[in-house]
């Protein structure tokens, strides 16, 4: 065989191996807990806490190396030597990135308890699969009804929940006092299967902690995930179900970068993947270790490299879900829009690509499939009751809430620290009141700064391919809308811009960093923490936004980090 033929069959073999590398690595680290975890022995809470505090210790000084190493990159470009330790990079890269898998999965091993999010899971396997009984308003009363018939009556006299209907914090005697109220919507059969159900969850936490879940936020599906996840919650909760429900989100999380090497190469998957597994406001310990938590997340992104690879169909398809199950990637779809309707005013033609026009269609009728389905399965109301649930939820503040918005409502002097009273029935009404009134005296502020960003946007999504066109459009969820942290995994997707963009994997590997040095997300000074992270994905926003608006021409894709 000739040398320049085996030199690149060697280089094709090498290719292969770092496209599969990471989404195989993903997709078996979870089996990992298979293989050391015990039957049921609990991890020792002290030792819980130590790797907790050196995962996050390991992302920091992740993140910090990854930022070095694309900053090197980046300015080796600038003095037009890029190909100069092209391959160390690439190696450091790599091991970047599983030192990043690593620290992702590292405080979860030897332990199903551990690893399953019993809180997170409990809303959404109990919510959906009583969500003909319970609705979105009565989990908690009911939970309280069979917590008291377990025996414990006394402790729930004591405790406090959360009024689904109001938002409001009360007394869990207001459920005891008529449990046939929360009752009359089950069937004997029905409610015994709740109990059960209940008592699983119950069993793996401790009594206080058990109580403090009822003054979190309930169950806020909308029905697309609701039909989907009812059916996934059919049958009784036990320790094996609750592994394979669990271990669906890391399968979906492995497809997904899969779609990334797939679509932009492993360079690029690599910087998403750091980010994902690094950055603190959309770690895993939000809502890592539930049910199917993170299929709009990999919808989205799935879709962005379907529309990079001239898939517009699937690309349409895998939007409508996204869509559906958690509304706010319609901003990808916004994005696109755009650019669409720049492109008909710079041709003079009122009529879309081809491709545009199949993705059109393909989102549309999904949608609409979406829509017919829910409302004959799940109810005709479902989404009435959804959007009603919805404005109820989005009125309360929560401590993570993540954007424009909350940093806007923030005042140092009325933090956490200074308005929460623990003695009060409902702790945080004064920090709540305290932020509500800071946001309405600012909201000048905040219209000025929306319509600057959607002009600059606007401008950047002048000559923007599609697939870049929606990634740039997610930059309108911190600036437009009001999400809990955990969402905020998404601006992964701005990885893809890295190769058309110098520049953008830096900052957001530096947007990872900052996170962490800002401080730990937890104790009194949390919602500084928010404030401040908050502000650093603005202005990251904010950069990105603005290098789209001024470039002229693609950058042509470097070849390392």
């Amino acid at each position: 065989m000739p040398a320049g033929r085996a030199d690149r069959g060697r280089r094709s073999r090498r290719s292969r191996a770092r496209r599969t590398l990471l989404p195989l690595l993903l997709a078996l680290a979870p089996c990992a807990l298979v293989l050391v975890a015990g039957a049921e022995a609990p991890t020792p809470s002290e030792q819980w806490r130590e790797r907790i505090a050196a995962a996050r210790e390991l992302k920091l000084w992740i993140a910090t190396a990854a930022t070095a190493l694309l900053l090197a990159g980046l300015c080796l470009r600038l003095a037009r030597r890029e190909r100069l330790l092209a391959r160390a990079r690439d190696a450091a890269l790599v091991a970047l990135a599983l030192a990043t898998v690593f620290a992702w999965w590292h405080p979860y091993r030897g332990s199903l308890r551990a690893w399953l999010h019993v809180g997170d899971s409990f809303h959404y396997f109990m919510g959906a699969k009583y969500f003909d009984e319970l609705g979105y308003t009565r989990l908690y009363h009911c939970a309280v009804v069979a917590d008291a018939e377990a025996g414990l009556g006394p402790a729930l006299a004591r405790s406090r929940i959360r009024n689904l209907e109001t938002n409001a914090i009360e007394s869990a005697q207001v459920a005891l006092r008529d449990p046939a109220r929360c009752q009359r919507h089950f069937t004997p059969e029905r409610w015994r299967s709740f109990a059960e159900d209940l008592a699983f969850f119950r069993e793996k936490l401790t009594i206080p902690l058990w109580f403090q879940l009822r003054s979190d936020h309930g169950y806020n599906a909308p029905p697309t995930w609701t039909l989907v996840g009812g059916a996934l919650a059919a049958g009784s909760a036990d320790r094996t179900r609750f592994f394979l429900l669990t271990a669906i989100d890391p399968l979906l999380i492995a497809a997904m970068f899969g779609a990334l090497v797939w679509a932009f190469g492993w360079r690029v998957a690599g910087i998403a993947l750091i980010y994902w597994g690094t950055n603190q406001p959309a770690s895993w310990e939000w809502v890592g270790g539930s049910i199917l938590r993170f299929d709009w997340l990999a919808a989205s992104v799935a879709a962005v490299c379907c529309l990079k690879r001239e898939r517009p169909v699937a690309a349409g398809l895998l939007l409508a879900w996204a869509v559906g199950v958690r509304i706010f990637p319609i901003v990808i779809v916004v994005g696109i829009g755009v650019a669409a309707v720049w492109r008909m005013h710079r041709e003079r033609s009122l009529a879309p690509t081809r491709g545009q026009r199949r993705l059109a269609i393909a989102f549309a009728a999904g949608i609409a499939a979406i829509a017919a389905v829910t409302s004959i399965a799940v109810g005709p109301r479902s989404w009435v009751d959804f959007a009603r649930n919805s404005r109820v939820h989005l009125a309360t503040d929560s401590v993570n809430r993540t954007g424009l918005r909350p940093l806007l409502a923030y005042r140092h002097e009325t933090r956490i620290a200074n308005s929460v009273d623990a003695r009060a029935a409902d702790p945080y009404l004064r920090w709540r009141q305290e932020r509500a009134r800071a946001a309405a005296e600012r909201w000048p502020i905040r219209v000025a700064v929306s319509a600057g960003y959607l002009v600059l946007l606007a401008l950047a999504l002048r000559r923007q391919p599609d697939w870049a066109a929606g990634v740039l459009g997610i930059g309108m969820v911190p600036v437009l809308l009001e999400l809990g942290s955990y969402y905020f995994g998404l601006l992964l997707a701005f990885a893809c811009l890295a190769r058309r963009q110098p520049g953008v994997g830096v900052a957001l590997m530096l947007l990872s960093a900052v996170s962490w040095w800002l401080g730990t997300w937890g104790g009194p000074g949390r919602d500084t923490l928010v404030a401040h992270t908050s502000l650093a994905m603005l202005v990251f926003v904010g950069f990105v936004t603005l290098r789209a608006a001024l470039a002229r021409n693609a950058v042509q894709p470097s070849p390392g980090p």
